[in-house]
């Protein structure tokens, strides 16, 4: 980063203190997510990928894990332009889609108010946008009490005392123009 956005960097100095809390949403999002099965057992990860078996989950009706749901193949069409506007709101609007979107923005809603406040509030969205950037440089505290939770046989053991995990993430998408040609 050079020039004038670097100088706005500077210009905002993080607020003392956040750290602890901002890791604690994170943490938070991923017991209704990731690690649901040690912190929300009842909702059979629902909000996440299901369980397995009788809880499909809701990120399935959008987000790919094992396959591309209907939404995220009509995003990527329309974020590559090869897709319409009008198409991807069709798909999202279908009854299932926005059920599913709207549950999970509402679960969103309640935890983001519980560690920030109000999203009208301008002081609010700068905190949470420092969150995302402690989370995004990884500078935010180890969550051990989530490592010691999981049984040492566990895949997600060896990062779970990590906010960020240091996996393959983007750049194993494949790149734009490969992506197009599998839809």
């Amino acid at each position: 980063m050079t020039g004038a956005a670097e100088r706005r960097v500077e210009q905002v100095p993080p607020l003392p203190g956040n750290a602890t809390r901002h890791a604690a949403w994170f943490h938070e999002l991923d017991a209704w997510t990731e690690y649901w099965d040690v912190y929300q057992p009842q909702t059979n990860g629902r909000f996440y990928f299901g369980d397995g078996g009788s809880e499909r989950g809701l990120l399935t009706c959008f987000l790919p894990r094992e396959g591309r749901p209907p939404p995220f193949i009509a995003w990527t069409k329309m974020a590559l332009n090869l897709g319409s506007v009008a198409s991807f709101e069709e798909t999202v609007l279908s009854p299932d889609v926005a059920l599913a979107v709207r549950e999970v923005d509402d679960l969103m809603t309640r935890l983001f108010a519980r560690h920030f406040g109000d999203a009208r509030d301008s002081d609010v969205r700068r905190d949470y946008l420092e969150a995302i950037f402690a989370f995004a440089t990884d500078a935010l505290p180890p969550t051990p009490e989530r490592e010691s939770r999981l049984p040492d046989d566990d895949p997600r053991k060896r990062t779970a005392g990590r906010c960020i995990r240091k996996r393959l993430g983007w750049s194993a998408s494949p790149p734009p123009h490969r992506a197009a040609a599998s839809f």
